[in-house]
Parts: structure tokens; C-alpha cells; sequence
């Protein structure tokens, strides 16, 4: 099944004359970008139930965004609640296996690159996770830095914040994607025709169409859904069991190990 949102907009920035076109969908499967991509696109990706998920609920961005909202319900500020959280969800990335939320989704990529368009990993992951991440995305057919917008790797903005790296940039759980975007995209003097973003929250689709939107490029966002499924069965009981066991020994236990157990 195959879902489109219906809002369309036109996006007109005051401050100067130039209009900025743009257009969100929801979509269920990876392949529904490929029609929007042609020579000139920028095509960016998001990482965490966009290209992969963790094997088991423990790791995942539903079970970072429960221990964020258990660390806040405990009293902490926002900003400290993060980075408890964080704390405890990096430990798991570093051990962790992935799975391709879509098995097709590897090829997909893989043929975007072949045709030669550069393609951006954007990711609200920490730049401690950088290493990491380009091996969960390897260990499921994924290189992001074959095609990527830079062949350095460097500090951006900010440093030790802000990283860009194999492809990837690392933006943390604090920023906004938008608008570390378009301090890339000026840094590096690219400007592509067109932007292709796909993301699972609708939040980060938005924050980047609002700051593209100052720019001459096009923008298409992508609301990916094709994890919602697999967000909604998401478990705090079985994700806490799992916890415990990893900080008692350091295994990861699959969600059906402890389901058999009867939780």
C-alpha cells in the first residue's frame, strides 16, 4: 500500500527573491524515491528506522526516545535526560548487530551511486558513534562515502560536535538537521538542483524543508513509514530485561528469548 500525504506547499523566503519548491510524502517503500532522483539531486538519508534498526529492542531509537521520556518523568531537564540517555543507548550501538529496515533498500542505494549522485548520511547520532555506524551500515551492504559530497572527513561548525564522516554527517540529539544541513551545503559550496530527504520523523523532514527552503534548491521530504510497525510493537518491559542483562554480562538478548521466558 502506498501513502502520499496531501500537503503541498510553496515555500517563498522575504528576504530575497528566490522561491523555493517543496513537497512532503509519506511512503512506505524505499523504491517510491527513485522517480523523484535525477542527475542534479542531492538524495539524503537518515539512519536510525530509516536504513537500519537494531536486532532487538534494546538499541533502538524507540527505546532511546522511552529512556529519554523515563529520565524525564524522574525530574531531570531535557538536556541531562539526553545525555543519560545517551549514555546507556551508545554503549548498546557499539555492540550491537542491524538489519536493513527494507532488504531492498542496500540495491537501491547502490544503483543511486552508480548513476552518480552524491548522497548524504544525516543522522541526529553522536560523532562518538561515527566508526560504528559505518560499520552497522556496511554489515548490511551500505557505504554511504562511495558517492559522498566530501571525500575528507572534517569537524563542522562546531568543534567535537559536529562531524562529518564516510558519508555521514553527525549532527547529535541537541541540533537541528535543517539547519546543520545548510551549514554543510555552504561550507562545502554545493548546490544541487535538488534535494531528496528521507527521514522517519516527521519533525526532522519538516526542520530541514524550513531551512532549505532559504535556499534556491528544491526539496521533496520523504516521511518514511515503512518502521512504524516494528516502532509501535515496541516493548519497555522486554527492552528493560534486555538492559539488565547487558549491563550484567554484555549480551544482547533477542526480543523472542525473553518472550519465551514469558517476559
Amino acid at each position: 500500500m502506498h501513502y502520499i500525504l496531501s500537503l503541498v506547499f510553496v515555500l517563498i523566503t522575504l528576504a530575497s527573491p528566490t522561491v523555493s519548491f517543496a513537497k512532503d510524502f509519506e511512503i512506505l517503500r524505499m523504491s517510491d524515491i527513485v522517480e523523484h532522483i535525477d542527475a542534479d539531486t542531492l538524495v539524503i538519508f537518515d539512519l536510525d528506522n530509516t536504513l537500519i534498526q537494531p536486532k532487538q529492542m534494546l538499541g533502538s531509537n524507540q527505546w532511546y526516545d522511552f529512556i529519554v521520556g523515563r529520565f524525564l518523568a524522574g525530574g531531570l531537564e531535557l538536556n541531562v535526560a539526553i545525555d543519560a540517555a545517551l549514555k546507556d543507548w551508545n554503549a548498546v550501538q557499539l555492540k550491537t548487530e542491524v538489519l536493513a529496515v527494507e532488504n531492498t533498500t542496500p540495491k537501491i542505494i547502490a544503483a543511486i551511486q552508480a548513476k552518480g549522485n552524491k548522497i548524504l548520511g544525516l543522522t541526529a547520532r553522536p560523532m562518538d558513534l561515527a566508526a560504528a555506524s559505518k560499520a552497522q551500515l556496511q554489515s548490511v551492504g551500505i557505504d554511504l562515502s562511495l558517492t559522498p559530497v566530501s571525500k575528507k572527513d572534517f569537524w563542522l561548525d562546531k568543534p567535537r560536535e559536529l562531524l562529518f564522516s564516510s558519508g555521514v554527517l553527525f549532527v547529535g540529539a541537541k541540533s537541528n538537521k535543517g539547519e546543520e544541513l545548510v551549514v554543510l551545503l555552504k561550507k562545502l559550496d554545493l548546490k544541487p538542483k535538488r534535494i531528496v530527504f528521507v527521514d522517519d520523523k516527521v519533525s526532522h523532514i519538516k526542520n530541514v524543508g524550513n531551512s532549505v527552503s532559504k535556499t534556491p534548491i528544491e526539496y521533496l521530504g520523504f516521511r518514511y513509514a515503512a518502521a512504524d510497525e516494528y516502532v509501535a510493537a515496541f516493548s519497555g518491559k522486554i527492552a528493560d530485561i534486555q538492559h539488565f542483562r547487558f549491563r550484567f554480562d554484555g549480551k544482547l538478548l533477542a526480543d523472542n528469548e525473553i518472550k519465551e521466558l514469558g517476559e
